[in-house]
C-alpha cells in the first residue's frame, strides 16, 4: 500500500469516522531567530507564514507582527500563505515577534493545535541581542 500525505499528516488504519488533525503553521520567514538585513529605502521586508492546508480568510488577521494586527494579507483564495511587508522605518532595528493566535482556523472550520510564535533580529546582528537564537524557540 502506498499513501501520499501532506506535509504533516497521519492516517490511522482503523474503522470509524476518519477525524482531520488540526492545522498548524509549517513555514516562517525570516526563519526563527534569524537576521533580517535592513531593507535600502526603496526595499520592503517580507514577513510570510505558510500553513498546512487552506485557511479561513481571518487568519490573516489573527497574524500578529509586534502584537499588532490587521498587517497581513492572503497570498491566494486559499489562504494558505500570509505575508506582511515592512520599509525600513516601520520595522526598527532589534528582536520582532511574528504569532498566530490559536483561534486562527481552517478553511474546514477547525481551530490551529496551538498558537504560533516565532522571533527573529531586524538590523545588523549583535551578540548582546540575542546570543542563542535556539534558547528562543
Amino acid at each position: 500500500i502506498s499513501v501520499e500525505l501532506p506535509p504533516v499528516g497521519a492516517i490511522s488504519l482503523v474503522q470509524g469516522k476518519v477525524k482531520e488533525l488540526a492545522p498548524q503553521v509549517i513555514g516562517v520567514d525570516p526563519r526563527h531567530g534569524s537576521v533580517a538585513r535592513p531593507p535600502t529605502t526603496a526595499e520592503r521586508v517580507k514577513v510570510r507564514l505558510q500553513f498546512d492546508r487552506p485557511m479561513a480568510l481571518e487568519a490573516a488577521d489573527l497574524a500578529l507582527v509586534d502584537g499588532r494586527a490587521g498587517l497581513f494579507r492572503c497570498m491566494s483564495a486559499d489562504c494558505q500563505e500570509v505575508v506582511a511587508e515592512f520599509g525600513r522605518q516601520d520595522l526598527p532595528d532589534g528582536i520582532h515577534v511574528v504569532e498566530v493566535l490559536k483561534e486562527a482556523q481552517s478553511a474546514s472550520g477547525l481551530p490551529l493545535v496551538a498558537a504560533f510564535r516565532s522571533t527573529f533580529v531586524a538590523g545588523m546582528p549583535s551578540s548582546s541581542i540575542i546570543a542563542a537564537p535556539s534558547m528562543h524557540g
